[in-house]
């Protein structure tokens, strides 16, 4: 029997281990939890049902990208997960917007540490309590999350599937050990841009709107108003992005640095690159980064020396 040692095949075929790390987690309660939220949110938290959460946004009334999260639905409480990064901001803007709201925000980061198992095979160490969604769509990138309390107090369990992999998440108060392989931060970082998963500061920021960044399982447009509806909902049905986020298999051994030009077969500035990795999945150099709308529907370009092509 073969044992596989290498981190990458551990985490597309097995089951690996992302260690411990610290996220923002807010707690939202009151009577008007529910409306507050999705009066700020770009996805549908009015129709979650207890156990369920979806990924979301909080952007500029101008329609832009502020915060990316995700929101679960406790049955008398919401929970919000974010970056670690995002803490202090998302807190003084989610309070900043109370106002009038019965609505009660705890910031519970320092509570949690979050676990991750990784791989297809993960589900056999921890099994999910119920079948998970199945579809299209959102479901195939973004199933909405099982939200499982148990094994003791102080345990929470959220299964989804992220960087288009099964993802198990443990959070935990106290020290839990799980033997399996750890995934290192470098092994993560070409999981996340093999499947063209845009990270906050890095692929977008505040001058990002969602579409630009293939974010639409993100957004709802049937929901009523949240903050920046009126921009994402034109753009959606009467317009088109200005840019869109790509992914590109290059012809070198160098990566590329993050903001470095993409040109056209022509010479014609055409984008530029937000992350590089080399791959294991292409067998090459890859690289994110936006492409301007006139040159959507090309697929060679130049990044520095090397040619490119976009890959579908």
């Amino acid at each position: 029997m073969t044992v596989t040692t290498d981190p990458y095949q551990i985490a597309t075929t097995e089951a690996g281990l992302i260690e411990p790390s610290q996220r923002t987690w807010i707690t939202v309660r009151g009577p008007d939890a529910r409306k507050f939220l999705n009066n700020l949110f770009t996805n549908n938290i009015q129709s979650l049902k207890k156990g369920v959460g979806c990924y979301t946004l909080l952007c500029t009334p101008k329609g832009k990208v502020l915060s990316d999260l995700f929101c679960y639905d406790n049955g008398d409480s919401f929970g919000i997960d974010a970056d670690i990064k995002q803490r202090e901001f998302l807190f003084t803007a989610l309070k900043k917007y109370i106002v009038f709201n019965k609505v009660e925000l705890i910031d519970e980061s320092e509570k949690w540490k979050r676990t991750v198992l990784i791989g297809p095979k993960a589900k056999d160490i921890s099994p999910p309590p119920t079948p998970l969604p199945q579809g299209e769509g959102e479901y195939l990138y973004f199933p909405l999350p099982r939200w499982e309390r148990g094994g003791g107090e102080g345990v929470m369990k959220i299964y989804k599937i992220w960087w288009e992999l099964p993802w198990i998440e443990i959070w935990s108060q106290k020290e839990i050990k799980i033997d399996l392989p750890k995934i290192p931060c470098d092994v993560q970082e070409i999981l996340r841009i093999e499947s063209k998963t845009p990270l906050l500061g890095i692929d977008m920021n505040e001058e990002t709107i969602p579409q630009e960044a293939g974010l639409k399982n993100a957004l709802h447009f049937n929901k009523g108003c949240y903050m920046g509806q009126e921009t994402i909902t034109r753009l959606q049905h009467r317009g088109h992005v200005g840019k869109e986020l790509a992914l590109l298999k290059l012809n070198t051994n160098t990566l590329p640095a993050r903001g470095e030009k993409i040109f056209s077969e022509k010479g014609e500035e055409s984008g530029w690159v937000t992350s590089s990795c080399h791959s294991l999945k292409y067998n090459s150099v890859i690289a994110m980064g936006y492409l301007r709308y006139a040159f959507l529907k090309e697929m060679a370009f130049h990044i520095a020396n090397s040619s490119a092509e976009r890959i579908p």
